[in-house]
């Protein structure tokens, strides 16, 4: 399936379809900004993302692997900016307990 929309996007150019998509991943970048690694890590925010399942439900692997096929999909730099802001809540220490046995949370080091 990722191939076929693949071929599709880069033969059509930037299609609407696309175009919807980078402005959503622009907005979601826009509200990870402003969340609060504690609030979210305690579930006591009062917006999104209000725990760490908003941000990786199916797992921190499976995260990674959707980032890295929106890359792919998307011709835009805020698929990268909307996975290092996850990465970057995901790995503090508030995250730690619901990351497992995540490689990536294992080399941070500092909150």
């Amino acid at each position: 399936m990722e191939e076929a929309i693949l071929d599709r996007s880069q033969a059509a150019g930037q299609t609407p379809a696309i175009a919807l998509f980078i402005s959503l991943f622009g907005n979601v970048s826009c509200v990870l900004r402003y969340a609060r690694v504690k609030s979210v890590a305690r579930r006591t925010a009062k917006r999104w993302p209000s725990c760490p399942e908003d941000l990786m439900p199916f797992g921190p692997e499976r995260l990674t692997e959707c980032f890295s096929i929106w890359s792919r999909i998307l011709p835009d730099t805020n698929v990268f900016f909307v996975a290092a802001q996850c990465i970057e809540l995901c790995c503090s220490k508030s995250f730690r307990p619901h990351l497992g046995d995540c490689p990536f949370a294992r080399r941070r080091t500092k909150d």
